[in-house]
């Protein structure tokens, strides 16, 4: 939008677009118009403030940005320009200014703006890389992640990320980690890894590709990682639990059920024998009984 305005704010001229915006037919009904008889009338004395101010100092005023409410409710935003509209001897006789709608832009700003609190936010552990000549590298890095593996986003910038989770460069971890990343399709680990300060973890890597190139290209990685220790160790604890004896740690009959299947079935494949040897304590309960199960 272009308009221009003589001193005393009536508008002198504008093109179609700023017509259109008006609220009028063509360009040719912009003249003579001022503020409060267009749309944005409830800012007619800002408006003409700001113009006087620019009239009488000579300096432009660059780049604001303004909101207003349209009649069917939404909401734009502009960038907004003028400077002082001189004639042919360099006299100021008025203000020419141009307008940008930039409302699609501050919903993309706003968009990126969310999207970079929620990742900021997740409990979860985030990290986003991207594919180089040196391999996978680390670009973001959530403060999520910093919690989990003690590594914050700065240092983990440029970084390997099987190296950020504590793996051995030829791991087991660390060529599954690396092969998820030359993968073009989601792909979910489970990996063990280590805190900075050497406590073991495990985590639920779930990587999933971002495609940058025209031609179907992987340039990053976005990397979620879920905290698993607890879950696992739970479950270790389980398994334990149902082939151990809870009094004496030692394995229990269902443990030895399962070995001695095993030692039949290898016995018979093999030709060989099995022995079983059975060692009866006297008096074990009355010791239990007396003195208590931590004698």
């Amino acid at each position: 939008q272009i308009f221009w305005k003589g001193l005393d704010g009536a508008y002198l001229g504008g093109n179609d677009v700023f017509a259109r915006a008006a609220g009028l037919d063509n360009a040719a009904q912009v003249a003579g118009k001022r503020d409060e008889h267009l749309p944005w009338a409830e800012h007619a004395d800002a408006i003409r403030a700001e113009d006087s101010a620019i009239v009488a100092n000579g300096q432009p005023r660059l780049n604001r940005q303004d909101h207003m409410t349209l009649a069917d409710g939404t909401l734009h935003w502009y960038l907004i320009n003028k400077l002082p509209f001189h004639d042919a001897h360099g006299n100021v006789i008025g203000v020419l200014g141009t307008i940008e709608d930039i409302t699609e832009r501050k919903q993309n700003e706003m968009m990126l703006q969310l999207r970079g609190r929620a990742l900021d936010a997740s409990v979860n552990a985030i990290v986003i890389t991207a594919h180089s000549a040196e391999g996978d590298l680390v670009e973001y890095a959530n403060p999520a992640f910093a919690r989990l593996f003690g590594h914050n986003g700065d240092e983990s910038q440029g970084r390997r990320p099987d190296l950020l989770l504590g793996h051995e460069p030829h791991s087991d971890d660390s060529a599954a980690l690396r092969a998820a990343l030359q993968s073009r399709q989601e792909v979910t680990l489970l990996l063990s890894a280590r805190h900075r300060s050497g406590t073991p973890l495990w985590t639920q890597l779930h990587l999933a590709p971002v495609r940058t190139g025209g031609d179907d290209d992987v340039g990053h990685h976005v990397c979620v990682l879920t905290d698993m220790t607890e879950t696992i160790n739970y479950q270790e604890q389980l398994a334990h639990q149902a082939s151990h004896d809870a009094l004496t740690g030692l394995p229990n009959r269902a443990l030895f059920a399962d070995r001695m299947a095993q030692a039949v079935t290898y016995a018979q494949r093999y030709g060989h024998s099995v022995w079983v040897a059975f060692i009866d304590l006297d008096n074990f309960k009355l010791v239990n009984d007396s003195e208590g199960h931590q004698s």
